[in-house]
């Protein structure tokens, strides 16, 4: 297996140093295939995408890596992949969405944190900048 990559990373390098980036993510596409589950794989495998000009296989593996990372619990992770999505289609406003969920969900993990504890209650509460406390969740839905 590790032969395997080894061969699939070479092939990738050797078409990335050419500007073949179609070529590029047909090959990294195996090395996803062999690990489904590695967002970190999926992200990159966005990144030939958008390379060799296909926004859309490209928005499919931004959306899954986000949507594992969210899984996880790692929303930092999850909020770049995110807007990588927003930057590359600006126009889904259903990401704006998950952006201002995650970020409100990563503003009550750092406040469990603060108070040790392990699992999240529910919470409605106002974002924690002064500026956008008088925000409802639509309105911060908007401007994020």
């Amino acid at each position: 297996m590790i032969r395997q990559k080894d061969s699939i990373l070479k092939a990738v390098g050797r078409f990335s140093v050419k500007g073949k980036w179609g070529q590029a993510a047909s090959e990294y596409k195996k090395l996803v295939d062999l690990n489904p589950q590695d967002p970190r794989l999926r992200l990159r495998l966005g990144n030939f995408y958008f390379k060799a000009g296909n926004n859309e296989a490209a928005l499919r593996e931004y959306e899954l890596a986000a949507r594992h990372y969210t899984q996880e619990g790692d929303l930092i992770k999850a909020v770049a992949a995110n807007k990588l999505i927003v930057k590359l289609d600006p126009s889904r406003e259903e990401i704006y969405d998950k952006l201002a969920e995650l970020y409100a969900q990563r503003g009550l993990m750092g406040e469990m944190e603060a108070l040790g504890r392990a699992e999240p209650r529910e919470i409605n509460r106002k974002p924690p900048i002064p500026l956008l406390a008088d925000l409802n969740r639509q309105e911060f839905s908007e401007l994020a």
